[in-house]
């Protein structure tokens, strides 16, 4: 009888000892929110998970032992949850303007250790990660006046050419630094310097001036200027051949060209007439312009009317002369 009992014992002990194992997950770590861009001053955040709460986990470990930055340093560790170990803001510092930072995280797994990463039962953190963070190629500085949410229809215009030259340029750095990985290059830059709501006597018309600066390398960058007339009864934009005849256009050419030569008289020959004339002989030309009190003010970017040297010109043209 009792060696029945021990035979039935021995035999099936596996058995009973398997059904009875419960499977513990592996805890894990991840990363989330992060930038795929740094511009090699400004500090970056993102964040850190693990799959279960970690036992004596502290900012100072994360900061100073976890890590392994390329490039950069750890600056700063907070929990998300006071009291949880849990999830982290993790606060990087770049130390290069023109090379990649390597976001390294390397856990200790040796429970026995001090620094080692661990839940209160002595599981370990079983996984490390790494991400590149590459240099920013194009500086964007695109941040858009409040006020300009009131005109939905020039904020939508302003928005897509913002959009446009972004992908532009974004294209144009992305092949260059393709060709010339090991260059060290300035970012391309895109910025928008000037969003101006014109003041005028017309209520029903919204008249506004945007000025772009863009960097794509070489001694300086250039402006690009736009403008929009809006007509908010008629619900459309006013074109420059619907606001005046082409007899007075013609008269607006000969009165901005008599107005540019005398801004620019202290350099006025020859060379600046032809200039100036080949920057005002169309309509195209004369594409930059708002309403002003009793007038217009057309636009003319740099080396449109002149050298880069001199700048952009604003000529008020009044509309009881044309």
């Amino acid at each position: 009888m009792y060696f029945a009992w021990f035979f039935i014992l021995f035999f099936f002990s596996p058995f009973f000892s398997c059904t009875h194992q419960t499977k513990v997950n592996p805890v894990t770590a991840e990363f989330k929110n992060m930038p795929i861009e740094h511009d090699g001053t400004t500090p970056f955040s993102f964040e850190l998970h693990f799959s279960e709460d970690l036992s004596g986990l502290n900012d100072k470990i994360l900061q100073n032992s976890t890590f392994q930055i390329t490039n950069g340093k750890v600056t700063e560790a907070k929990r998300f949850v006071k009291g949880s170990n849990q999830s982290w803001d993790i606060t990087v510092q770049p130390n290069s303007k023109t090379a990649e930072v390597i976001v390294s995280f390397v856990p200790e797994t040796n429970c026995g250790q001090p620094l080692a990463l661990c839940t209160s039962d002595n599981r370990s953190v079983s996984n490390s990660l790494s991400v590149h963070i590459k240099r920013q190629q194009v500086d964007f500085t695109a941040t858009l006046a409040p006020w300009l949410e009131e005109y939905p229809i020039i904020q939508q215009e302003v928005e897509k050419i913002i959009n446009n030259k972004k992908e532009e340029i974004t294209k144009s750095a992305e092949g260059l630094f393709q060709e010339f990985p090991n260059t060290v290059l300035l970012p391309f830059e895109l910025q928008v310097k000037e969003l101006k709501l014109f003041k005028h006597d017309r209520q029903d018309i919204v008249s506004i001036r945007m000025a772009i600066r863009i960097y794509t390398g070489g001694a300086h960058g250039n402006k690009f200027y736009y403008s929009w007339n809006w007509d908010r009864q008629k619900n459309n934009f006013i074109s420059l051949n619907e606001l005046i005849t082409p007899e007075q256009f013609q008269t607006l050419i000969k009165y901005v060209r008599h107005v540019l030569s005398e801004k620019q008289s202290q350099h006025y020959d020859h060379f600046l007439k032809s200039w100036i004339e080949r920057g005002t002989s169309k309509e195209e030309d004369f594409k930059v312009w708002n309403f002003e009190k009793d007038g217009i003010e057309v636009t003319f970017p740099e080396y449109q009317v002149g050298p880069f040297a001199a700048g952009h010109f604003e000529v008020f043209a009044p509309l009881d002369s044309l």
